[in-house]
């Protein structure tokens, strides 16, 4: 049997979650190998874990799944998450540079700014999962790419901190320690899409990726090459499942297989007389006009759209963008919805239906626009190292072969190995990321003839966020809406 290198991503969703088995193919490309899917109940909550032992059952019976049907034990996975658990936010430092005569930026000064940036912490516990550099600049004037090799006295930098609530983090391990998994690495979802929905142009020139899942819609810009913001909304899906349950009062599930089939944004495309049957829980069937249930989905896309159109520009990336908007995620799918957003935002709008980092074949074997985050999780896993994964040998059957003589022979079957469902087992779960000290050295200069320049200011010990912004608001504004008064939603 040949051996491979399992990646396991696991993508944890507000209303279910997704975790994919691939490996690495020699031509550079993940292979996804499968995709397993279970809902999450009320165990998540805008991304936020609620109950560890529901949530931990729900991986577990997933897990179970893939297990069977690929024939491995998987050990450990990888994790992605979204919503107010998670933010960003950028500091800026800066470094003398060390070759005062000549004033040639060599990788030492680079290395010095770099160790820097690792020096910094957060004042309220939240740890740094990831720090990406934005841009360098030289003498406060000149923006470069890489500054290695240039002249200049002072090199400065801004990088991007990705944060996760340290709680949260301790509870997806719960979570994976419950589902006897170990987890490897903690990523944050919308900064990981990139790799797997944008071409290396549209990285260069500026794109905002969305992705609307059910109750979340994660945004991911990038430009320049690199993630430079993302945010999580707290509206997606399950609001327009809201407005349709208010308006047929039938089963959730019953609602949700109206939407999947008869969802539109575009009502003016419908006949008007044209009529659906929907199932109603101990009476007969209601019939209401599908041109209904397109204008109840329509007016809810549009309050996402104008959602995410003020937070890019609050961001200011809405200059910043000029390949447009990639949608993404499970509500992708409504008929119409790339030409709404497109009309509400003013921008070039595309469906990430173009997947990079895959082969091809794995390409046309996913389903659907929901999928999406945990391949990207793979992709993510890919680059750090294998996940641990024991492949299952089944017992060879034993093939008697035809008797020489009349005397009856008996045959003795072996003995089949039951480690399909096996658990193995569990250590009990750490913690992958250390948090950066909170205290700070003083860099001085090497001993020089001149006078020395003054000494850099020490890294600060909170890193400086914004208030409650769109995440606290849009929750603000759905409890508005249960105390009848939504108006000026977005003031």
């Amino acid at each position: 049997m040949e051996k491979k290198s399992y990646i396991v991503g696991v993508d944890i969703g507000s209303s279910q979650v997704i975790i994919t088995v691939g490996c690495m193919r020699e031509e550079g490309v993940v292979e996804v190998l499968g995709i397993e899917t279970q809902p999450v109940g009320d165990s998540v909550r805008n991304g936020s874990i609620e109950n560890v032992i529901r949530l931990g059952q729900a991986i577990s019976r997933a897990k179970s799944e893939l297990e069977h049907t690929l024939n491995i034990r998987i050990q450990e996975a990888y994790a992605g998450i979204s919503g107010g658990a998670v933010y960003c936010a950028k500091y800026s430092d800066h470094v003398f540079i060390r070759n005062h005569t000549d004033g040639c930026i060599a990788p030492e000064d680079m290395r010095e700014l770099d160790e820097r940036m690792l020096k910094v912490a957060t004042g309220n516990g939240d740890e740094i999962l990831e720090r990406i550099p934005q841009r360098y600049i030289i003498d406060d004037q000149q923006e470069v790419s890489d500054p290695v090799g240039r002249y200049g006295k002072k090199l400065s930098a801004e990088f991007l901190f990705l944060l996760c609530n340290s709680r949260q983090k301790d509870r997806v391990g719960h979570a994976f320690h419950n589902a006897g998994l170990k987890l490897l690495g903690l990523c944050i979802k919308p900064a990981v899409m990139p790799e797997l929905l944008l071409s290396k142009e549209e990285r260069e020139y500026g794109v905002a990726i969305v992705d609307i899942g059910a109750h979340l819609t994660d945004i991911s810009i990038v430009r320049g090459g690199h993630l430079c913001y993302f945010a999580s909304l707290p509206i997606g899906g399950a609001s327009i499942n809201q407005d349709l349950l208010a308006f047929v009062q039938t089963s959730k599930e019953e609602i949700e297989k109206v939407k999947r089939r008869y969802g539109s944004v575009v009502p003016s495309e419908i006949p008007e007389n044209t009529t659906v049957a929907v199932k109603m829980p101990g009476r007969p069937n209601k019939v209401i006009l599908h041109r209904n249930i397109a204008e109840i989905t329509e007016a809810r896309a549009k309050d996402i759209a104008k959602f995410v159109q003020t937070e890019i520009r609050e961001a200011k990336f809405s200059s910043k963008i000029a390949c447009g908007i990639v949608l993404t995620g499970g509500t992708a799918l409504l008929n119409g919805i790339d030409e709404l957003f497109a009309r509400e935002m003013n921008s070039s709008v595309r469906l990430g239906d173009t997947l990079y980092g895959i082969d091809e074949e794995s390409q046309q074997n996913i389903a659907s626009y929901s999928q999406s985050a945990a391949v990207a999780i793979l992709l993510y896993g890919a680059k750090s190292k294998p996940c641990s994964a024991v492949e299952i040998v089944r017992p060879a059957t034993t093939v008697t072969p035809p008797p020489t003589t009349a005397k009856p022979t008996t045959t003795v079957k072996p003995t089949a190995t039951a480690t399909t469902h096996a658990t193995p087992p569990v250590a009990p779960p750490t913690t992958t990321t250390v948090a950066p000290p909170t205290t700070t050295t003083t860099v001085t200069p090497p001993p020089t003839t001149e006078t020395p320049p003054p000494t850099p200011p020490t890294p600060p010990t909170s890193i400086d966020t914004r208030s409650k912004g769109m995440f606290g608001r849009i929750s603000d504004w759905f409890d508005s809406i249960v105390k009848g008064n939504s108006d000026n939603y977005l003031e």
